[in-house]
């Protein structure tokens, strides 16, 4: 099985979790449940990244992109 690469990107009131670029999950908060599903399916992580993204995106645009490359890097911190 091949690796994947994991990353979580926050906002004050917003949670993402892309898995090897793809939006996997996204909510409020990411329950430890949707992380047991995540970490079921996929298992071997060879790569896991964090950010904080800007609220004020978050808040005008609403969800995160369904692809990591999609949102706009000045965002992240």
């Amino acid at each position: 099985m091949s690796s994947v690469s994991l990353i979580l990107v926050v906002t004050d009131d917003w949670q993402g979790v892309y898995v090897d670029g793809v939006l996997e999950h996204e909510g409020h908060r990411i329950e430890g449940s949707d992380w047991i599903r995540i970490i079921g399916r996929h298992k071997n992580f060879g790569k896991i990244e964090s950010y904080w993204a800007d609220e004020e995106y978050m808040h005008d645009v609403g969800n995160f992109p369904n692809k990591f490359e999609d949102l706009p890097k000045e965002i992240l911190d």
